[in-house]
């Protein structure tokens, strides 16, 4: 068919309440080719406003990795469900003899909540910066393993 778009869509499951979220980092990496020229665009479902927005576009015949950034408003983003909806598609369409075709290596979401880090270190050791100049000056480097817990209002 003349005109016709390859498409793929994904759909994310967000683990955080949607109220300690403080940035949302979707990214598609692969590329779309057409008879027209190559390249994909992303899009983001806004279930407030009920439309594809956030359009960010790749020009590229290879793999480019397109991403898109949300740091306001993200709630509209989010819908009832917690899951976040991401659109790919070729960013030409298709003439009528040639497909338009569509690749994906990967696509992912990324959060950033506000919560608290909890860290334990699980080793140490003690270095002079400088062993000349006395009295010595120690440096001590860390070995951390982390852990991140998102806030919950009215116990911290």
């Amino acid at each position: 068919m003349n005109n016709e778009y390859a498409l793929m869509l994904f759909r994310f499951k967000l683990d955080a309440r949607e109220d300690v979220v403080k940035r949302l980092v979707l990214s598609f990496e692969g590329y779309g080719t057409a008879p027209a020229g190559s390249g994909v665009t992303v899009k983001l479902w806004n279930h407030v406003a009920s439309e594809w927005l956030q359009a960010q576009t790749g020009t590229g015949g290879g793999d480019e990795t397109v991403s898109i950034t949300i740091s306001a408003d993200w709630p509209n983003f989010i819908d009832s469900n917690g899951y976040v909806w991401l659109l790919a598609r070729t960013t030409n369409p298709s003439d009528g003899e040639t497909a338009a075709v569509l690749y994906c290596d990967f696509a992912e979401c990324t959060i950033q909540i506000n919560g608290l880090a909890n860290c334990d270190v699980v080793g140490y050791r003690h270095a002079p910066i400088n062993p000349d100049v006395k009295p010595y000056v120690y440096q001590t480097e860390f070995t951390l393993k982390g852990q991140l817990f998102e806030s919950i209002p009215g116990v911290f």
